[in-house]
């Protein structure tokens, strides 16, 4: 066989990993809470299935502090952003004064009785959520600031409202 090599090719399929965006989240009562998953690369094939379960550790009751409940988030090939998929919630504004923060746990789990993962594999790094429901003022977050050398922004937390021309 002067010259002459075998070749073959092979394609593998790498099953992505499963996790919220972020271990905790800290919101006021009486705010809409959006829960976020993320695959960490593309799928093999789509959707993907992801149970959520509610974590009975939860100091925050439901119905009386949340409407949160185990759930099902899917992954569909136009997610946007890409890879994402959220469960919304409400934290429940009960009006009284001088309680403790509370929690409100999720977990990704295999399966939650609902459904059954599909399509990931549970990162555990990533796997659970603590969403603390406060009746302290919460800063709002924020996402991106472009500054030029011309531009001076400046913003306190005690300094009011705050207007960003775009």
């Amino acid at each position: 066989t002067a010259g002459i090599l075998p070749t073959a090719s092979q394609n593998v399929d790498i099953t992505p990993l499963v996790g919220f965006s972020t271990g905790t989240q800290s919101i006021g009562e009486g705010s809409l809470v959006t829960v976020i998953v993320q695959l960490n690369g593309n799928a093999v094939s789509y959707p993907v299935t992801i149970p959520l379960e509610l974590d009975a550790g939860s100091t925050a009751a439901n119905p009386e502090d949340h409407d949160g409940v185990t759930n099902t988030v899917t992954i569909d090939t136009d997610a946007d952003p890409s890879n994402t998929g959220a469960y919304q919630f409400v934290i429940g504004d009960d009006g009284l004064t001088g309680e403790p923060d509370e929690t409100v746990v999720f977990n990704v789990v295999a399966d939650n009785g609902l459904d059954s993962l599909s399509g990931a594999v549970i990162d555990v790094a990533r796997a659970q959520q603590v969403i603390t429901a406060t009746e302290l003022n919460v800063a709002p977050a924020i996402s991106a600031v472009a500054v030029t050398k011309a531009d001076v922004l400046v913003a306190t937390l005690s300094g009011g409202a705050v207007t960003v021309p775009v």
